[in-house]
């Protein structure tokens, strides 16, 4: 199915944890169905050390090389949408974000259309067959 034929796009939290990567497969599974595209989002937060917090430290321009946050996220975003998706990676939008997660997620899905009355159905038709715990 090309990206022409795709009707929404399922937006997927990732931070490299168990549960996520349970949720990026899930996604991987049901997207394509659902005729959903996947955009996989990390989202990150600068912490500051108490020398910034003093006024002395160097904010987020003290971070270099594998140290800043970004090449983290970067990377665990990079990993994780290859070792679920393989060659298909390229397929997926991914986006390294700063922010508080919450109200990041939020805005994200501003503007955005609701899902259509299928792809409800066929979520919860999905649901129905799924293993429960």
């Amino acid at each position: 199915m090309s990206s022409e034929d795709k009707k929404g796009v399922m937006l997927v939290a990732f931070d490299g944890s168990p549960s996520a990567t349970a949720a990026l497969h899930w996604a991987a599974e049901h997207a394509l169905q659902l005729q959903l595209q996947i955009e996989v989002v990390h989202i990150w937060e600068y912490a500051e050390s108490a020398l910034d917090v003093a006024g002395v430290g160097f904010g987020s321009a003290g971070y270099v090389g594998e140290s800043d946050p970004q090449v983290w996220s970067e990377q665990i975003l990079k990993e994780g949408v290859a070792t679920e998706f393989g060659k298909r990676a390229d397929e997926v939008q991914v986006s390294s974000i700063e922010g508080s997660v919450v109200r990041t997620l939020v805005d994200l899905t501003k503007g955005r259309s609701a899902p259509s009355k299928e792809a409800w159905y066929a979520l919860w038709w999905i649901s129905l067959k799924a293993p429960t715990c």
